[in-house]
């Protein structure tokens, strides 16, 4: 699937897996997804940071998979998914939020109809 949130955990533990169970931190691995990839890509994101674009997930640090909560990078890193995301905002618009996507009925319906036209081609 294409949440990154089980992106860092692999990551992270396919790292491990030469048997240092030190190697690659959670907060490496974090700082990996965010920052240090949108710098290998020259994205203007990954950071909060004036002039950058206002690229964010808020978290619901309530879900179950977050508890208990000692280090929250960790917790991202190992423990969190997709689910865990309460908001969404890309370039400052909100794209979900409450977990509901705005217009999701809409994209839903355009998605389907170039999968069809792509499947009768």
């Amino acid at each position: 699937n294409l949440d990154m949130f089980e992106e860092m955990k692999f990551a992270s533990l396919l790292q491990k897996s030469q048997g240092n169970p030190v190697v690659m931190s959670a907060a490496e691995t974090f700082n990996m997804a965010t920052i240090n990839g949108a710098k290998a890509f020259r994205l203007n994101i990954g950071e909060l940071k004036e002039g950058k674009l206002a690229d964010l997930l808020l978290i619901n640090l309530k879900d179950t998979s977050l508890t208990p909560t000692h280090n929250l990078i960790s917790n991202l890193v190992y423990s969190a998914n997709g689910s865990c995301v309460d908001t969404t905002i890309c370039d400052g618009k909100i794209l979900m939020q409450d977990r509901i996507v705005i217009g999701e009925d809409e994209i839903i319906f355009k998605a389907r109809e170039v999968a069809k036209n792509l499947v009768n081609k």
